[in-house]
């Protein structure tokens, strides 16, 4: 691309109100380039870049270079409100409100270059960084929709060209960073004791009980990898066993605080979806023989306690994280259905999903605008140097 061209692209980083301002008025562009492209930065890492900067007019006043790393929740919850027909009579009409939420993660700024001068001439530079990444930050998921039941969390990188005030003029550019919490520590076995419940038939008829036991070897797992459940029951009912269902299940809920002329309100939504689901009928679960009439229960060491192990695989889905304005959780599902018109037997077993590479390149970062340098691009304060040499900058 030549450089008339790309002189287009930067355009829209010099900013006033909002209009564009010409590339007479603005004097410089900027640009900035991640070392690490679409790749996430661990929490706890370096994240680096370079900035470059094109000075069109001979002179153009700049004060200083400023880094920034944004990072927030963003919320949407939809209302919706039933209203009747006129007199109570005929169809209503369903009408949306939307609230909007949200809270601040990080708010960091930094300065990376100085102009003793008050002023750069016309020409072409590049500011190389690394950018420390506090260790305790949550990783990004989701996407934020307006209009739609959402919950997200984004980070961005930004710099602008500090200057005295020329019509509210602003030069700078945004591009969205990718961070990720990495999985750490041993796997962490389920504690959830074997559950003994009543086995009703038609709801309220007592026909006995039945223990379901369920033990995972690993409730922190990552994205795309496998964890163990072992499950069987003890049939101590005189109720056949039907199926036994096991699902994965993704709650991510948002909330939003608002005060208007009633008071402080408050609104949430909550959506759960199934990652996977798995059923398995009578023959495939140890123990679901039901008692013949008259029979009494007995254990029968070694075969009672007997289970069967199924490995079950995390897709890609967005990692549990408990936020300010939002949360996301996960949990394995198990339902124990006798035959019948009958109350099956539930037992929830907490899980902690850790993103992975995988759950990247399925998102897009957005970028306030593209980065296209010319072929022939070489700054004059630098000597194009590499990424690498830029000073680490802690927050």
């Amino acid at each position: 691309m030549d450089c008339e061209s790309n002189k287009e692209i930067f355009l829209l980083t010099a900013n006033m109100g909002n209009a564009s301002a010409s590339v007479a008025e603005a004097g410089a562009l900027i640009g900035i380039e991640l070392a690490n492209g679409r790749e996430p930065v661990c929490v706890g890492g370096l994240l680096q870049g370079k900035v470059y900067l094109q000075v069109n007019n001979e002179k153009v006043a700049a004060q200083s270079l400023a880094l920034r790393l944004h990072g927030h929740e963003k919320t949407c919850v939809v209302q919706r409100v039933e209203e009747g027909g006129e007199g109570g009579r005929g169809v209503g009409r369903t009408t949306y409100h939307y609230h909007y939420g949200g809270a601040a993660l990080l708010k960091f700024e930094a300065i990376i270059a100085q102009f003793p001068t008050g002023e750069l001439t016309q020409g072409r530079y590049e500011y190389p960084f690394m950018l420390s990444i506090p260790p305790g930050l949550p990783g990004t998921q989701g996407e934020y929709r307006e209009k739609q039941d959402s919950f997200s969390v984004k980070y961005h990188v930004e710099v602008e060209l500090i200057h005295p005030p020329v019509r509210n003029v602003r030069i700078f550019n945004t591009v969205e960073v990718f961070l990720s919490q990495p999985a750490t520590g041993p796997p962490v076995p389920s504690t959830v004791p074997p559950l003994v419940a009543p086995m009703m038939f038609c709801c309220c008829i007592p026909q006995g009980t039945a223990q379901l036991t369920a033990n995972v070897d690993n409730t922190s797992v990552v994205m795309g990898e496998s964890f163990n459940l072992d499950y069987g029951i003890q049939n101590m009912s005189r109720l056949k066993v039907d199926y036994l269902e096991v699902k994965l299940i993704q709650t991510v809920s948002g909330k939003v605080s608002e005060t208007n002329f009633f008071g402080p309100q408050s609104y949430s939504f909550e959506t759960p979806q199934d990652l996977c689901k798995l059923s398995f009928s009578a023959s495939e679960i140890p123990g679901s023989r039901a008692l013949e009439k008259g029979e009494v229960y007995r254990s029968v060491p070694g075969q009672d306690d007997a289970l069967k192990r199924v490995a079950i695989k995390v897709p890609i889905c967005r990692p549990t994280y408990t936020g300010i304005s939002g949360s996301v959780s996960h949990v394995l599902l198990l339902l124990l259905q006798p035959v019948g018109c009958t109350i099956g037997i539930y037992m929830e077993i907490p899980m902690r999903i850790y993103a992975s590479r995988l759950m990247f390149q399925h998102m897009v970062p957005s970028v306030q605008v593209p980065l296209q340098r010319p072929a022939d691009w070489r700054a004059q304060n630098t000597g194009s140097q590499p990424m690498a040499t830029g000073t680490v900058i802690g927050i």
